[in-house]
């Protein structure tokens, strides 16, 4: 099964609030399903916190053995998974980076994943650039930070 991912991470700077969002699609069947979903607050935290959770979170709900194309509007995480990650990893100085017990989180359930089979795939988009879904997934990021019921934690079917 394909599935798509959007990510999104919200933070506001100045009271270290934030929130994560994340926009599922998969086809299933021959039908497209969507389901979105958005965190609790969180406080004390960063932007880029938020975005790397969002993309953890994600993966978390999704089961293994699947094709996962993840879109994020952070380089710090798409550069960081597709760059960086690797080589703090084999150098043994992840400990060392910022927020590494999130690197450390994304490691292990990418490990989960490559070992059931899953291909996982993080592609940078642009962000509040029209792309529907990075957009949506900007939007619950946000509704959490502002702690808003979004009530779109279940799947629904799309035409």
């Amino acid at each position: 099964m394909l599935i798509s991912v959007y990510t999104d991470g919200s933070c506001d700077n100045s009271k270290g609030i934030g929130s994560y969002g994340y926009v599922i699609m998969a086809k299933f069947k021959g039908e497209n399903y969507l389901r979105k979903h958005s965190s609790k607050k969180y406080m004390d935290t960063t932007n880029n916190r938020m975005e790397l959770k969002a993309i953890i979170k994600a993966l978390e709900s999704i089961d293994i053995g699947h094709n996962i194309d993840v879109y994020s509007d952070s380089k710090y995480c798409v550069d960081g998974i597709n760059q960086w990650l690797d080589g703090w990893i084999k150098k043994g100085n992840l400990r060392d980076k910022m927020n590494f017990e999130l690197w450390q989180r994304f490691r292990d359930v990418r490990k989960v994943h490559r070992d059931g089979g899953t291909t996982i795939n993080v592609t940078w988009v642009r962000g509040h650039n029209g792309n529907e879904f990075n957009e949506m997934a900007d939007k619950l990021a946000n509704v959490g930070r502002l702690n808003i019921d979004d009530g779109g934690r279940n799947c629904k079917k799309l035409n």
